[in-house]
């Protein structure tokens, strides 16, 4: 029933390199980005920008892990690998989150955006 498998894992890759996870990831893949503007005169008018691909979510503060080091990181490939056998590849990434450590749980938050992320089915 590996077909019917939606959720439930997710391998995480900084340039090859797989990184513990703590938590649920949202993927934003970015592109177009609209909003509604009314005027006074009651019509509406649609604003576009463009919105950066992300990634976020928490990482598990393990040994290895040196966050001064992640909190730095830029032009890394991120790779997400979902249980739906889906995979999105985020290149030329940037680290964007604060990288605030949760001493609970020994988690560091993070987040991750490029121009675009490309979905691999």
């Amino acid at each position: 029933m590996a077909g019917n498998r939606r959720t439930g894992t997710l391998v995480f890759l900084i340039d090859g390199e797989q990184i513990s996870l703590a938590g649920d990831f949202t993927i934003n893949p970015g592109g177009p980005k609209r909003e509604s503007m009314m005027g006074p005169d009651g019509l509406m008018a649609i604003k576009e920008t463009h919105e950066a691909s992300s990634i976020e979510g928490d990482v598990r503060d393990s040994d290895g892990l040196d966050v001064q080091v992640l909190k730095k990181l830029q032009g890394v490939t991120v790779t997400a690998q979902l249980a739906n056998t889906k995979a999105w590849v985020f290149p030329d990434a940037v680290q964007t989150g604060d990288c605030s450590v949760g001493t609970g749980e020994g988690t560091v938050a993070v987040k991750f955006e490029s121009e675009r992320a490309y979905e691999l089915k």
